[in-house]
């Protein structure tokens, strides 16, 4: 998924030099937490019984939501391993102590048992002084003496969402505060590093949809403050005021946007001002021309099959073909038929291929005519040759027929339909042969004949069927996937014209807007001002301007989604997908959550939908 095959391969550089950045600032010292939070794995040991049940969704939802109640208030903490406790756990005064590190609170989430050394680690812990806190059900079971439980009861402070951050506050055991309107923002996690260059925030806003205007607080502390900016591997010294306890200085986070952040200690009282100009915003039309596109694609995934010279079968989708053909247990001559529509002036169209995999493996005749699988190259990955189908192209209905012998060594039917097969062994398997999708290619539109129904994650949901179209010239607006561009999975070269009228003594910011596609290159009047991939959706262009018209131009990178799908899955557009994603069959993709117990319904139930599912490319609305 992260080689040629993708569109933006050749800039993938401006992802992995920043990756590479953050992860050697990410790694660099060690990650200060004062916070250890039990993980309630022996709880879920005493709950689980195979099935999936109430109490065992429970104890994971709430130990989940302990973790991001925990990050929301901006609390540092580690994860506490019972295991690993009764191993390297130890007490020194007033601080519990795992192998190397040491903290000064330890949180229990809901929990309904505990191991007894973890328990008596604990007492010792709260007797010397050591802060330990209760967001749950209090554990009831242990291996050990019950009275140490109710003992260590007693030494617990009970907590909830709304007094946890006080409680530390009262100790002085805080280290950050992200605010707003004096409120912590719950959607921006953060990490603390301590480096020998000083103290390292890395700092992320979890919501999609919320610009937030922080003010930071670094507790107790008097220090310089310096963004390190990843993207470049240049720095940026911020406005600060350290003349109180806190040093104090403001961040602007957008969706999904993240910081990172250097503190360096400085003498207190000190405050460093950063002059900012007023800004003068200018915004993008909705609308683009077309000023060049990568040949466009259609997915050709359901056809009509014959087996040996018997009668048309189908249609049936192409991926399920293969397992039909598999279940014969022996060679089959196959034919696959596969019928499109074209409503296009094929005066104008330049180029009209079928990419198939493996090409030289099939005869091939479009409308009753055989063509020549002599490849004109290849598209995507090296096994997707290019056929040149373009003399037999017709308007109106067409059909392409792939003939050829479906084989595969004996020791493929052994493994998948021999007893006391491991899964190890199905794993390993290697084809000879795979019926795979086939792809239409050109300079062409393609369009849906039903309408689109809106889902979650920027996903929409057509029935089909699909047409060939005449290649789109214009976007009206910022929605494309439904402009003809469906399946697409190139690079678009798009322009407008932007008229700028400069005020005087401020800087000129060119408000890209958010935008689904994994990068957009964006010029002004011919000089590249940025390479976008994530937040903020902006660029200075003060020194590019002029007073007046400006040619505004954008490459935009598709993804690989809508060509490759999945298409099918019932719910739409998947974040977490395997292989059988792809095929309506169960797999372990399918479980919501690490405690969600699979039981025979779940994988006897059919995952898969006729129905397209692809997601928006573009600039949303």
């Amino acid at each position: 998924s992260l080689f040629v095959q993708q569109t933006w391969w050749d800039e993938y550089g401006l992802f992995n030099d920043y990756l590479g950045r953050l992860c050697v600032a990410l790694s660099a010292g060690h990650q200060t937490a004062d916070v250890l939070l039990l993980h309630p794995m022996r709880s879920g040991y005493v709950l689980y019984d195979g099935t999936r049940t109430d109490a065992m969704r429970t104890l994971d939802e709430e130990f989940t939501r302990a973790s991001e109640i925990l990050s929301g208030q901006h609390i540092s903490y580690h994860f506490g391993d019972e295991t690993i406790i009764k191993k390297y756990g130890n007490v020194d005064g007033a601080r519990f102590i795992v192998g190397e590190i040491s903290y000064a609170t330890v949180i229990l989430p809901q929990m309904y048992a505990i191991d007894a050394k973890t328990a008596a680690l604990l007492l010792e812990f709260a007797k010397n002084g050591g802060t330990v806190l209760s967001m749950g059900r209090f554990p009831t079971y242990t291996n050990g003496d019950g009275a140490l439980l109710t003992q260590l009861e007693q030494c617990t402070v009970r907590v909830t969402e709304t007094d946890v951050r006080a409680k530390m506050e009262e100790k002085k055991l805080l280290a950050l505060s992200i605010a707003d309107n004096d409120k912590e923002v719950a959607s921006i996690s953060y990490q603390q590093r301590d480096t020998d260059e000083g103290t390292l925030l890395f700092m992320a806003n979890h919501s999609q949809t919320d610009t937030v205007h922080a003010t930071l607080r670094a507790l107790g502390k008097s220090c310089r403050v310096i963004r390190l900016i990843a993207e470049t591997g240049e720095t940026e010294a911020l406005a600060y005021d350290a003349t109180g306890e806190d040093t104090v200085f403001a961040l602007t986070f957008a969706p999904m946007q993240s910081h990172l952040i250097l503190l360096q200690d400085v003498p207190q009282g000190g405050t460093f001002v950063v002059e900012q100009a007023p800004r003068q915003e200018v915004t993008l039309a909705p609308s683009w021309k077309i000023e060049d596109m990568d040949l466009n694609t259609m997915t050709l995934d359901y056809c009509e099959y014959a087996v040996d010279g018997g009668e048309w079968q189908g249609p049936v989708a192409v991926i399920q073909l293969q397992k039909r053909l598999l279940d014969l247990k022996r060679p089959c001559e196959v034919k696959m038929r596969f019928r499109f529509d074209v409503e296009a002036d094929l005066s104008q169209n330049r180029e009209f291929y079928v990419v198939i995999e493996d090409a030289s493996l099939y005869k091939v005749f479009v409308n009753g005519v055989r063509v020549s699988t002599h490849e004109q190259g290849w598209w995507k990955d090296k096994s997707f040759k290019k056929v040149n189908i373009k003399p037999e192209v017709q308007s109106g209905e067409n059909e392409i027929v792939l003939e050829t012998t479906f084989r595969q060594p004996q020791k493929v039917y052994d493994v998948l339909y021999g007893e006391n097969v491991y899964e190890t062994e199905i794993n390993k398997i290697t084809y000879d042969m795979e019926i795979e999708n086939i792809y239409l290619l050109g300079d062409f539109g393609v369009k849906s004949r039903s309408a689109y129904t809106r889902r979650e994650r920027r996903a929409m949901v057509t029935d089909g069927p699909f047409v060939i179209t005449d290649a789109p010239r214009e976007l009206p607006d910022g929605d494309f996937t439904t402009n003809g561009l469906l399946f697409f999975a190139g690079t678009l070269k798009i322009s407008q014209t932007l008229s700028v009228h400069k005020e005087p003594g401020k800087r000129v910011i060119l408000k890209i807007g958010n935008h689904n596609a994994p990068l957009v290159q964006v010029y002004v009047n011919g000089t590249k001002v940025k390479d976008s991939l994530w937040a903020p959706y902006e660029a200075d262009i003060t020194e590019l301007a002029a007073d007046g018209d400006n040619e505004i131009v954008c490459v935009v990178y598709a993804s690989n989604r809508n060509l490759f799908g999945p298409h099918h899955h019932i719910d739409g557009e998947c974040y977490n997908v395997g292989p059988e994603s792809f095929t309506g069959k169960w797999s372990w993709v399918e479980r919501k959550s690490e405690a969600d117990a699979t039981e025979i319904f779940d994988m006897d139930k059919n995952y898969w939908t006729d129905t397209y599912c692809f997601v928006e490319f573009g600039f949303p609305k």
